[in-house]
C-alpha cells in the first residue's frame, strides 16, 4: 500500500506543479517582463511603443454572454509579429462550484429556447470547447477560470522532468537504520520544474 501510494504521489507531482504556476501566474513574471497574467503584455515586447494586450479580465463572472466574448478575443489574440495569431482555447479550467454551469453552457448540444419555444433549440457553444478541467485547488476562488490552449504542441506551462521518479526503501531487518529507529523508510525521489511559455495560451478571467 505504501509504495502504491508514493507511485501515485509521483504520478500526480508534475500536474501539482502545473497547477501551482496557474494559479501564481497573476503575480509571477514571464517572457515579455510582466505577470503571465496580465492586462498590459505589450504586444512586441521589442518595440516599446507598441500597444498592449490582456490576458487577464476581472469582475468577469462565468456565463454565455461572458463566455462568446472571452472565446472571441482569445482567438484575436495578437503575436510578437504584431499579426493574429489564429489559436483556439481547446480547455476550459475552473473550480467546482463553476463545474454544473461549464457543462450547461458548453457540453450540452440542445438548450431551451430562451423565447420560450417547446423545442430546445442547438447550443451555439456545443463543441467549441474539447475538454473540461475542474481543480479542486480552485475551491477557494469559486470565481475564477481560465481558458488554455493544451493539445497543440506549444502549451501554455511546461513541466520539465529532469530525474525520473526513483523507489527507494530501507527495510532490511539488520540494517542500522532500521535497529536504531524501529522504522522501514519508503522513498520517491524525482526532479523537475515547470516554466511559463508564451502567455498567449491561456487567460484567466476572475469574478
Amino acid at each position: 500500500k505504501r509504495t502504491a501510494a508514493l507511485a501515485q504521489a509521483a504520478k500526480l507531482w508534475p500536474d501539482e506543479l502545473v497547477v501551482a504556476a496557474l494559479q501564481a501566474g497573476n503575480s509571477l513574471l514571464c517572457v515579455d517582463g510582466v505577470n503571465f497574467f496580465s492586462d498590459v503584455h505589450p504586444k512586441n515586447p521589442f518595440r516599446p511603443e507598441a500597444s498592449t494586450w490582456s490576458n487577464l479580465r476581472t469582475n468577469f463572472q462565468f456565463n454565455e454572454a461572458n463566455f462568446a466574448s472571452a472565446f472571441q478575443d482569445f482567438r484575436l489574440i495578437v503575436g510578437w509579429d504584431e499579426r493574429i495569431m489564429k489559436v483556439k482555447p481547446d480547455t476550459i479550467i475552473g473550480p467546482p462550484q463553476l463545474e454544473d454551469q461549464f457543462k450547461r453552457t458548453l457540453f450540452i448540444p440542445t438548450v431551451a429556447d430562451p423565447n420560450g419555444g417547446n423545442a430546445p433549440i442547438n447550443n451555439i457553444h456545443f463543441g467549441k470547447i474539447k475538454n473540461m478541467q475542474i481543480l479542486e485547488e480552485l475551491y477557494l476562488a469559486p470565481g475564477v477560470w481560465y481558458l488554455a490552449v493544451t493539445e497543440g504542441v506549444e502549451k501554455p506551462i511546461v513541466f520539465q522532468q529532469r530525474m525520473a521518479p526513483t523507489f527507494e526503501q530501507i527495510s532490511q531487518p539488520g540494517s542500522e537504520y532500521v535497529i536504531m529507529n524501529r522504522k522501514i523508510v519508503y522513498t520517491v525521489t524525482a526532479r523537475g520544474g515547470v516554466g511559463y511559455y508564451l502567455p498567449h495560451f491561456c487567460a484567466r478571467y476572475e469574478e
